[in-house]
């Protein structure tokens, strides 16, 4: 469990990191910082709920995985750029 937990936040780095950005600065602006701790919250509230069973196939649990981490990061950039 701590694998995956880890190995998303890294990800999810790499995804927000592009957007979290400001273009003029190049620098995190302070609500990037804090909808960016909020996503990584909100990810592990939701990691917790969901226990991993390792009986499963880990190709099935790295494709979750993914899809969690997609569906999280296309909320956040809806979140940034609509009502920011």
């Amino acid at each position: 469990m701590d694998f995956f937990r880890i190995l998303t936040f890294f990800i999810l780095k790499l995804l927000w990191s592009p957007i979290a950005k400001n273009d003029a600065t190049n620098k995190l602006t302070e609500n990037d910082i804090i909808l960016t701790q909020l996503f990584i919250n909100i990810l592990s509230i939701y990691n917790m709920k969901f226990n991993f069973d390792l009986s499963l196939h880990f190709s099935t649990i790295i494709i979750h995985l993914f899809g969690q981490i997609i569906l999280f990061w296309f909320l956040l950039v809806f979140i940034k750029f609509w009502f920011l």
